[in-house]
């Protein structure tokens, strides 16, 4: 599954997907082929056909993998209706992984309306079986406000819930809610606490928000090294936000030392000034954080055109950043930005528009705005357009051409890239 709107997500990386599915197959004694590479996995048709006929004399796990396959086009082409009948199946029978992401699929709306209600109906069901991921998902549609009211305090519950577990995504959420003070008093030392333990376990997410508590200097000494460290063991994982954090440091290896001056460059008008202050009060880096006074400032600089703040404006509606979430006012922004030219936000554009998020999908448009930002050399944007050529996603699969702009991209940094060509080496040998 997708992630849902918001900064919790609800949903899976697809290798981790990919993983359980090679897990679960050994469950039901199916052959499969070896570990397969997030971007390009594929099950053969051999395998594919031994578990639809398990799936067809009702074997809920075997429904719930088929749904996976359809889902994330792993041997079947992408077909989020056919996921979703299979999906349904495999939960009613009981099988709370397939309720768990039954519940996402309502939330995301993927082969089926949106219905919040019908969400959490589901993530009880599989949360009533101890599914630790189901309740981490229960706290997100609290904190989140989603088919029901917004309730810090029953969030921070299920997310404790999960976490004492010892979920990594259960003590991730934890440590958010510290670090903004949601369901509890803001508490850096106890959000670094969490935040910790979900990196340590290898959350891509945890590591992410543990480097960037370093950056921030947020219950620790600010230190940008001990930030790129932990967003490159995420990246390591194909994380696509580690990757964008790691290209968006080089803004703050430039942030200015002297705050008051800053302050009164940007009360002045400079509207750089005024989004690297928004910035900073956003994550608490030298002043208290203050999403309210973020976002006032990033529409005071984009009022005046700063495509960098334009940028994160996007991003402050896409994460539901002291706002509402809202894709279609996130999708207005990044496309603002993206015509002036600012990569990240093309790359973004062209990522709404594969997925169809606020916007109708379109292949075309996505492949076009991909190769707008890999014109201009972001790097995350090669490794969109190989990851599209891989799966056969909205092109003609062509792994020559998935191994070129993994290439490009490997050779700017991109660490997912890296691990894409070792994956498609170890696949030409098999």
């Amino acid at each position: 599954m997708r992630r849902a709107p918001g900064r919790t997500p609800i949903g899976s990386h697809r290798r981790t997907v990919v993983m359980y599915c090679i897990a679960v197959l050994a469950i039901l004694s199916v052959a499969s082929i070896s570990v397969p590479e997030e971007s390009w996995a594929q099950f053969d048709k051999k395998t594919i056909e031994q578990i639809r006929k398990k799936a067809e004399r009702g074997d809920a796990k075997a429904q719930h993998f088929l749904s996976l396959i359809y889902c994330f086009a792993l041997g079947l082409p992408q077909d989020n209706t056919k996921a979703q009948e299979w999906r349904l199946k495999s939960a009613e029978q009981g099988y709370a992984e397939a309720q768990c992401d039954l519940g996402a699929a309502y939330v995301n709306g993927e082969g089926t309306p949106q219905n919040y209600q019908e969400a959490l109906k589901w993530f009880r069901r599989a949360a009533e079986q101890g599914h630790l991921r189901a309740q981490t998902f229960i706290g997100a549609m609290y904190e989140n406000g989603y088919g029901v009211p917004k309730d810090y305090e029953r969030a921070m519950t299920w997310f404790q819930r999960a976490a004492r577990k010892g979920n990594a995504r259960g003590q991730y959420c934890v440590g958010m809610m510290y670090r903004f003070g949601r369901g509890a008093k803001q508490d850096f030392k106890k959000a670094l606490q969490w935040i910790r333990k979900s990196a340590e376990q290898g959350d891509p997410g945890g590591q992410n928000e543990y480097g960037c508590m370093y950056a921030a200097g947020n219950g620790v000494k600010k230190d940008l090294r001990q930030a790129k460290k932990w967003y490159t063991k995420s990246a390591d994982k194909m994380d696509r936000r580690a990757e964008e954090l790691l290209y968006l440091l080089t803004l703050k290896e430039n942030y200015s030392t002297d705050i008051g001056r800053l302050t009164r460059q940007a009360e002045s008008g400079d509207s750089d000034s005024q989004t690297e202050l928004a910035m900073r009060l956003q994550e608490g880096d030298g002043v208290p954080i203050s999403r309210d006074k973020a976002l006032k400032w990033y529409l005071k600089a984009a009022a005046q055109g700063n495509k960098v703040a334009l940028y994160f404006l996007g991003k402050t509606y896409e994460w539901a950043h002291g706002v509402t979430n809202d894709n279609a006012k996130a999708f207005e922004y990044y496309r603002k930005s993206a015509e002036k030219g600012y990569a990240p936000a093309e790359a973004k554009v062209g990522t709404f528009y594969e997925r169809g998020q606020a916007v109708s999908r379109d292949f075309a448009e996505a492949v076009k705005w991909f190769h707008k930002a890999c014109d201009r050399g972001y790097h995350i944007a090669m490794y969109d357009l190989a990851r599209m050529y891989a799966q056969g996603t909205g092109l003609e699969k062509d792994l020559n051409r998935a191994k070129e702009w993994y290439k490009k991209a490997a050779d700017l940094g991109h660490r997912g890239a890296k691990q894409a060509l070792k994956g498609l080496a170890q696949f030409e040998k098999q």
